[in-house]
């Protein structure tokens, strides 16, 4: 993590929180953890606490005297600058977690969380050019028809259901029980 980047964190995030990181030899391992944590308030107050070690706490020493000596003034662009390497980082942890869970008894338990199939109602409706339907949810989703199909009718207030299908797909159910393979594209 550069000096630069240490002191934007600690400027950026205002106190440390509970949910700290267990004891790591690296910053990228304690973002790791960070990364992974489930709850949204944990998973922050984690990241707040490596801020407030950054910024001179009870963090690794080279890191403390890192912040403490690079006064840098924060700005809007830099913050944006940080957060997205914040994020960057994080994303490359939890994939890096995930890697290898494809088979084997790490995948069953993986599965066993993952939703089956999601209900909602149909907020608006585009189409493409060639005549595939966009289909914005009340839940902000938005997903789209993988081919034209005449058949399947739909309108603005219709109850949906998304199921998980073979070899990663997705299926939306109509209320007139016609369906689709659909993929989420927002």
């Amino acid at each position: 993590m550069t000096r630069r980047l240490a002191a934007l964190i600690a400027v950026g995030i205002a106190a440390a929180a509970s949910a700290a990181p267990p004891p790591a030899q690296t910053l990228a391992e304690e973002l790791g953890h960070c990364a992974q944590l489930q709850d949204r308030a944990r998973r922050l107050s984690c990241y707040d606490h490596l801020a407030a070690d950054a910024a001179g706490g009870g963090g690794a020493p080279e890191r403390s005297t890192q912040a403490a000596t690079s006064p840098v003034p924060a700005t809007s662009a830099a913050l944006a600058t940080s957060a997205a390497s914040a994020t960057h980082a994080a994303r490359a942890a939890a994939a890096e977690a995930e890697f290898g869970v494809s088979e084997g008894p790490l995948a069953a338990k993986r599965q066993d969380v993952a939703l089956a199939e999601i209900g909602a109602k149909v907020t608006r409706i585009a189409s493409r050019p060639r005549g595939e339907l966009v289909i914005t949810l009340e839940n902000g989703q938005v997903w789209q028809q993988n081919e034209p199909n005449e058949s399947f009718v739909l309108k603005v207030g219709d109850e949906v259901h998304i199921k998980s299908g073979a070899l990663s797909s997705y299926i939306m159910t109509t209320p007139y029980k016609r369906g689709a393979k659909v993929t989420r594209i927002r």
